[in-house]
């Protein structure tokens, strides 16, 4: 793996990248997978485009990784280390989590609860 450091939210990150399939492992201390992934995708760090490496130990504590949902269920997934906390990610798992956004939760208005407040109200009076 080769050191590369890159600018993100303007403080130098080290990142490591596999020589053979391009494959990044990000520290825990790093920042979070998805900016880290964005800020080498601006930089042209990464290219996303390997399907499938051979995903071994962590590089850094030779334990085996995890494949564990990125921020939610149902949305990308990507390997973590279970003992010191760090991501590998294959280059398609780079892509994906640089691209992966979550849907905010619509913020209801006070009317609109206080009128759903109001309607059970009415419909409890009435069953």
């Amino acid at each position: 793996m080769t050191v590369h450091h890159v600018a993100h939210q303007g403080d130098q990150v080290e990142v490591e990248v596999c020589d053979g399939c391009g494959s990044v492992f990000l520290d825990y201390f790093d920042g979070e997978p998805g900016a880290v992934a964005r800020s080498l995708e601006d930089a042209g760090r990464f290219k996303p485009g390997v399907a499938d490496a051979p995903v071994k130990g962590c590089p850094d504590c030779r334990v085996d990784l995890l494949l564990t949902p990125y921020l939610e269920a149902g949305g990308p997934e990507i390997y973590r280390c279970g003992q010191c906390g760090g991501a590998f990610l294959l280059p398609v798992q780079l892509g994906a989590i640089a691209d992966y956004r979550t849907t905010p939760k619509t913020k209801r208005s006070k009317l609109e609860m206080l009128m759903d407040a109001v309607l059970d109200l009415f419909s409890k009076r009435e069953g």
